[in-house]
């Protein structure tokens, strides 16, 4: 065995960073060529790259919940920050980059007749037709697009901006793109409530034709086939079991509990008059007393019927009840006082209970007549005549029907009438500008340390690249020890290289092929320095 080859195998064990450095000296144009080249194309890039000026306006998205239990609270709630954030840059992007929006914009303000149209701008004063002004218009829609920036800032704060070549193009269309989109997402809040309230106002109008036309077939049925006594009689076959129930308990208090009531205070005004009880005729025979014994029976008798389910009810009724008692009350007083001068205020006071308990207990007997009378009139009815009983009660249900949806109509209409107004006041949701746009001073593309950077970074990793590619390529062996640890033999002598006319031609190709590949991959290069970059940046 040689001993020079066992020791240069020894001592070239492991990394060797001469022979890495041969390598990369053997192949260095691979590195140099795409270095120097990728370095002067990134200078060409700074050079000739049309500057890129921004100017944007930040917004302040406030969204608040509302105490008012008038008014519908449409907030939605969210677990982080950030989903509202998110949410809110998605509906801001959707606006300002909708095709709707920005074609608007441009007819509003004739940018696709401008400067701003580029190669495509019309000469002056020439007319378009229809078809060629559409045209325009979308490719301007296009170029606006790609100018605009909807970024978020910070916790409900996001940033509206529009990159141009233009300083003053760039400022005035931040300037009209932030006021056309405020306008248009206040429109967009308010268009949801509008819609819906038009809606219900149209299905208001149908239901209500359906109420006149179910009141004037009960109407017309009740005429043509009831007898005078069941015209306006409010019970039917549903609430004819609870109206037989409440007459029950009226008649059972009228007999039970008012009877001994009326004892009592009986009892106690004889005791206050010395000569003795005299009949309720003067009381009774009081013209105010009788109108408003007929007002409080017809009062009392719509709180019967309210109880019954044959009426909805009616806080205006109740309250009507509670002023005519005080008003009979308070005439029954002044009659006792005028009666009997010589009694005390207590005495009076006793008297005045037991007149007004008489009274009322006509009252009270007169709304238990007409339930009986309404009752029987009805039961009469349903034995004598079940088909036309169960029409009318069809009927009756039909009206109660649309009666019922006219009411929810209205409170949904008064409940949406209330969420436009609160859209107009932005109560729950609002927008405040923080920062108008501005003239930009200087650009903010290109960037010339960062695409020195770029180009730097890419031209190394290029150089180093395609110099490994190349030995990775290489099959021919390097060295005696490559050629031994490869094949597993024993060299015995080298000789050195006979070029023929072989070498020449294959070197030639070789070379050829890693030309094409650096301008290849050079090609690959420049296109994302002058062309991806810009657009992406």
């Amino acid at each position: 065995m040689d001993p020079f080859l066992d020791e240069t195998r020894e001592s070239r064990s492991g990394f060797d960073i001469g022979q890495f450095l041969r390598i990369f000296w053997r192949r260095k144009w691979l590195f140099v060529v795409p270095v120097v080249i990728c370095l002067a194309v990134a200078a060409l890039a700074i050079k000739v790259m049309d500057p890129v000026f921004v100017s944007s306006a930040q917004i302040n998205v406030i969204r608040e919940g509302t105490t008012a239990r008038s008014l519908p609270d449409d907030t939605p709630r969210y677990r982080r920050g950030r989903d509202e954030d998110n949410e809110t840059l998605a509906l801001i992007q959707g606006i300002v980059t909708s095709p709707k929006f920005l074609a608007r914009l441009v007819q509003d303000q004739q940018l696709h007749l401008s400067s701003l149209a580029g190669e495509h701008a019309p000469a002056e004063g020439a007319v378009l037709t229809p078809e060629e002004d559409q045209r325009a218009i979308d490719r301007m829609v296009g170029r606006l697009r790609a100018w605009i920036r909807v970024e978020r800032d910070d916790l409900h704060l996001f940033s509206i901006g529009v990159r141009h070549s233009n300083s003053w193009a760039a400022y005035r269309l931040a300037q009209k793109i932030l006021e056309s989109f405020l306008e248009e997402e206040r429109a967009t809040r308010m268009q949801g409530s509008t819609s819906t309230r038009e809606f219900l106002e149209e299905q208001r109008t149908v239901y209500a034709g359906n109420l006149e036309r179910a009141q004037r077939a009960l109407t017309d049925f009740q005429r043509s086939t009831m007898s005078v006594t069941l015209a306006g009689n409010p019970f039917n076959e549903q609430n004819l079991g609870r109206a037989r129930s409440l007459l029950d308990a009226l008649q059972t208090r009228f007999a039970g509990t008012e009877a001994a009531e009326l004892a009592s205070l009986e009892q106690a005004a004889r005791m206050a008059l010395a000569t003795g009880l005299s009949d309720l005729d003067p009381y009774l025979g009081d013209g105010e007393i009788r109108g408003l014994i007929d007002e409080l029976a017809g009062l009392e008798y719509a709180q019967v019927l309210v109880s019954a389910g044959a009426r909805a009810a009616d806080p205006e009724s109740a309250n009507e009840l509670g002023l005519r008692r005080l008003a009979l009350d308070g005439r029954i007083a002044i009659l006792v006082a005028g009666r009997n001068r010589v009694l005390g205020d207590d005495d009076r006071n006793r008297v005045a209970r037991w007149v007004y308990a008489s009274v009322y207990r006509t009252v009270n007997q007169r709304v238990i007549e007409r339930l009986r009378a309404d009752i029987d009139a009805q039961q009469d009815f349903i034995t004598r005549q079940p088909t036309r009983s169960s029409n009318l009660t069809r009927l009756q249900q039909e009206v109660e029907q649309a009666q019922e949806m006219l009411q929810d109509l209205d409170r949904d209409i008064n409940a949406e009438t209330l969420r436009l107004a609160a859209s107009m006041s932005e109560i729950g949701y609002r927008i405040v500008v923080r920062m108008d746009p501005r003239l930009p001073v200087s650009p903010v593309e290109p960037s010339k340390p960062r695409l020195a950077m770029l180009a730097a970074a890419l031209a190394l990793a290029l150089g180093f690249g395609l110099v490994l590619l190349a030995e990775v390529l290489d099959r021919s062996f390097k060295s005696v020890e490559q050629i031994e640890s490869t094949l597993g033999l024993k060299v015995i002598g080298a000789l050195p290289v006979v070029e023929d006319g072989q070498f020449p031609s294959r070197r030639r190709r070789r070379v050829l092929l890693w030309i094409v590949l650096v301008v290849a991959v050079l090609a690959v290069a420049a296109f994302g320095l002058l062309w991806v970059y810009p657009r992406f940046s």
